[in-house]
């Protein structure tokens, strides 16, 4: 019994909370099927940049996913700013549909971890979250 209490200990250690922000559904479903297959808990969802920013601040999660372009252009830059000033610790990677170059002048000032471009989200996912 103890060692059993030990085990699932470390699987909850090792399981990241992660928070989504993407304004397209089928995104949305797509990359919580995926980091809930890989034993990972989706513990928040947001459609937008506000959104995003008020659910990282009340659930404190320790990987966000956010869409670069969602309710405006620069929208998850803005919320990816907003959580590392508060929580520095959250590991924060961006998603886009665009290469990165497209928002270079963007992302000069912007406290980030990563960026994804949506189509190699499957190949990457597990090694982002390992960190």
């Amino acid at each position: 019994m103890e060692v059993e209490n030990v085990c699932l200990q470390e699987r909850e250690t090792m399981m990241k909370r992660v928070l989504i922000a993407d304004d397209d559904e089928d995104s949305v479903q797509l990359y919580k099927t995926v980091i809930e297959m890989l034993g990972h808990n989706v513990v928040a969802i947001a459609r937008n940049s506000q959104e995003a920013i008020i659910k990282a601040y009340t659930l404190h999660p320790d990987v966000a996913f956010l869409d670069i372009k969602m309710d405006y252009r620069n929208a998850g830059i803005h919320a990816s700013n907003r959580i590392k000033d508060r929580f520095p610790e959250t590991k924060v990677y961006f998603l886009s549909a665009y290469p990165k170059d497209a928002f270079n002048l963007d992302l000069v000032n912007t406290d980030y971890d990563g960026y994804v471009e949506k189509q190699e989200f499957m190949s990457v996912v597990e090694d982002l979250l390992k960190n």
